[in-house]
């Protein structure tokens, strides 16, 4: 199976996660050559086992990235990018640094963390 996807709105989301397209192929099992066809402007199709791997290198679950870079209609188009690398301050700097380090599961495992503590502090908790 087949899933046509936007180039555009998967290299915007890789560049969301802090991946070079390097980095993001080597997680997702696939070639820098392959990962730089997918985030190219147009439509590709793409197999939905290589669109799962690229959901669990990135941490999401598969229908929301899916959803992200599948071509066609959308209620907008992908998220913005929320910061540059030369908006950061030192600090937030060494920890990219040290996040894009970090094997593959453990950025998921600390993704996933710092979505817990944000939540948190969202409830006054």
């Amino acid at each position: 199976m087949y899933i046509l996807i936007n180039g555009r709105r998967l290299d915007n989301l890789r560049r969301d996660y802090g991946h070079t397209q390097k980095e993001l192929a080597a997680m997702a099992g696939c070639t820098k050559y392959t990962m730089s066809r997918w985030c190219a402007d147009g439509e590709h199709r793409v197999r939905k086992s290589s669109i799962d791997d690229l959901a669990e290198a990135l941490g999401l679950p598969a229908d929301r990235l899916i959803e992200s870079i599948e071509a066609g209609e959308h209620n907008g188009d992908a998220p913005e990018r929320s910061c540059r690398a030369t908006d950061l301050t030192a600090a937030e700097a060494e920890w990219l640094r040290v996040y894009r380090s970090l094997p593959p599961l453990e950025q998921a495992k600390l993704r996933v963390r710092m979505e817990e503590i944000i939540q948190e502090i969202a409830s006054g908790a």
